[in-house]
């Protein structure tokens, strides 16, 4: 959190890797595909239903790898970055929908929306629908990730075109993007570039 220059998010508590309750049931993949184990403190995300039910959790180590609890079914799952208050049904704003908590939790503090973490490109598009079946009247944006494989824009793309909402891209000099570790999302453009590029 403090690296990335966002506040602890609602709903969200703190851990270790080495408690019992963690070292039961998160782990990580490696980029080889080999199961390694998350390490140091975890940020422990709660992963709902459209119901506001918890279904999962979502860990994240100080490495930032990521572990979805073991036996959960993440799709359609998601965690609001809100204050805490509900929403009501014939709320009419923006709703922004994307993948990553620093990303979501950046948005949130820029724009003082509701933003909804869907936690990996994949979930985007179900994600999506099942805000748009709940929030008909809202406008929802999907901020998309700019990955270097396109993954994130596509299926940015495809979750906006379901509910017939909008897409918003991260901008980056061109000096930044052929860089060693490229930025990707609007954590990146707020670390980066300062809060009013983000808005």
């Amino acid at each position: 959190l403090s690296q990335k220059g966002i506040k602890p998010p609602y709903h969200s508590r703190l851990n270790t890797a080495e408690s019992a309750e963690c070292l039961e049931q998160f782990w990580a993949k490696g980029n080889d595909g080999k199961l390694i184990k998350l390490e140091g403190n975890l940020l422990i995300l709660p992963l709902m239903d459209i119901k506001a039910v918890t279904r999962g959790i979502l860990a994240i180590d100080e490495e930032g790898r990521k572990s979805y609890q073991k036996g959960i079914k993440k799709t359609g799952l998601f965690m609001p970055i809100s204050n805490g208050s509900s929403t009501p049904l014939d709320y009419v704003g923006n709703i922004y929908i994307g993948e990553g908590l620093a990303t979501m939790a950046t948005v949130r503090e820029m724009t003082g929306c509701l933003s909804i973490m869907s936690s990996d490109a994949g979930n985007l598009p179900h994600v999506a629908e099942a805000i748009r079946n709940k929030f008909q009247k809202s406008k929802i944006v999907i901020t998309s990730d700019w990955d270097t494989n396109g993954t994130g824009q596509k299926k940015a793309i495809e979750a906006a075109r379901l509910v017939n909402g909008y897409v918003v891209f991260p901008k980056f000099t061109e000096e930044h993007i052929n860089s060693k570790e490229p930025p990707s999302d609007f954590n990146d453009v707020f670390t980066l570039y300062g809060e009013e590029v983000v808005k």
